[in-house]
Parts: structure tokens; C-alpha cells; sequence
């Protein structure tokens, strides 16, 4: 059975943001003055209200796809459970037989339609989702005086292959850090707060009479 399957974390691939302040990354003492944060995209993606919303609206949309595609495969096995009992050769026989690949190219097309709509809506939800990262990311860090801020993206390994497993360790960001330099919650909380300013924000302006 034929499943469309797409995951929003998956658009949101990359985020390393490097800030580098104005003016030498050295104190009057000419001692180095590095700062560097660490923000967990997997928490990100579990407390950020919009990511939630959007990762609903994609799971709506896909379960309804997919519930598209249930009725149409439910179709062509009736239709050729049907077949079974007609006689080969005779003109119903045919008309069937005609009937369930006219079925069976449009489930294929739908199937293929749904795949790349869902995925061009993933794709525009997760870029959109980025920009509201980094953005917020990079004015904390301008303004909390950050040299680098990092991502922190773990996966899970079971069920991996070899390869699968020698990509991931390749792109890892961090391998370690100190959690104090850990500024997710913070990020978070941003994040909310504007997300929550921009909803009620949209709800006012659409309450408002249209002139």
C-alpha cells in the first residue's frame, strides 16, 4: 500500500549561524574574548509553538492523502476481485480489465501529485521556520555579545546503516559542550513570544472592518 510519508524536521536541515562582532574579537588585554552558545534544534522543534503547528497542519494534510489513496486502492481491488469472476474473454471482462488501469494510472498520478505537493509544503514551512530561528538566534547573539552560536542536532541511531550512520557523524555540529552555554530555553521563549505578538497581531487585523 502506497503511503506518503514527510516529516517538517526534515526541511529544517541546517542551522550555523556564526556572529562576528564589530571591532577585534580581542579585549584591550589582547586576550582572546570568545563567547559561544549552543542551541538544541531538537528541543526547538518539540517547544516552538509555530513548529508544532505547522507539523500539525503537514500531518493533517498527509493522513488526508493518504486516506485519498486508501479509498482509490479499495477501489481497484474491488474491481479486481470482480474480475476474477467474470468470464476472460467476454466484453465486461474487458471493460473491467480497461476500468482498473484507468484506476490504477490515476492512483499513480495522484500519489505523485500529493508527494510533491506535501513535499514543496514541508520545504515552505521549514524555510520559514528557519528564518524565524535565525533571526531571533542572531539578534540574541548580537546582543548578548556571542562570537558563535551552534547547533546541537542529535538523531537517533538504531535501525541505521553504515553509511547512514558515517553521514551523520561526518555533519555532526557538536560533539560536547558545557550546558551552561546551552541558550535553548531562552531561544524558545523568544520564539513563543513573537509567534504569540503575530498571531494576535493577524487576529486583530482580520477582525478589523475592511474599508
Amino acid at each position: 500500500m502506497r503511503r506518503i510519508a514527510l516529516l517538517l524536521t526534515t526541511a529544517v536541515t541546517v542551522m550555523l549561524v556564526v556572529f562576528a562582532p564589530t571591532g577585534s574579537l580581542y579585549s584591550q588585554d589582547r586576550k582572546p574574548a570568545i563567547k559561544i552558545g549552543v542551541v538544541d534544534l531538537k528541543k526547538v522543534s518539540e517547544r516552538f509553538e509555530k513548529w508544532l503547528v505547522f507539523a500539525k497542519k503537514l500531518e493533517d494534510e498527509s493522513k488526508a492523502s493518504n486516506d485519498k489513496l486508501a479509498v482509490m486502492e479499495k477501489e481497484i481491488a474491488r474491481l479486481q476481485q470482480m474480475l476474477k469472476n467474470l468470464k476472460p474473454g467476454s466484453e465486461s471482462h474487458m471493460q473491467t480489465q480497461i476500468e482498473i488501469s484507468q484506476k490504477q494510472i490515476e492512483l499513480r498520478g495522484f500519489f505523485d501529485k500529493e508527494q510533491r505537493r506535501l513535499k514543496a509544503m514541508a520545504e515552505k514551512m521549514g524555510g520559514e521556520l528557519l528564518r524565524n530561528i535565525e533571526e531571533v538566534i542572531k539578534e540574541y547573539g548580537r546582543v548578548h555579545g556571542y562570537t558563535l552560536i551552534i547547533k546541537k542536532e542529535d538523531l537517533p541511531v538504531q535501525g541505521r546503516d553504515w553509511d547512514q550512520l558515517r553521514s551523520y557523524v561526518s555533519r555532526k555540529s557538536v560533539m560536547y559542550y558545557d550546558p551552561n552555554i546551552d541558550i535553548t530555553d531562552e531561544i524558545v521563549k523568544i520564539l513563543n513570544k513573537k509567534h504569540k505578538v503575530k498571531k494576535e497581531d493577524d487576529t486583530r487585523k482580520k477582525s478589523e472592518p475592511q474599508k
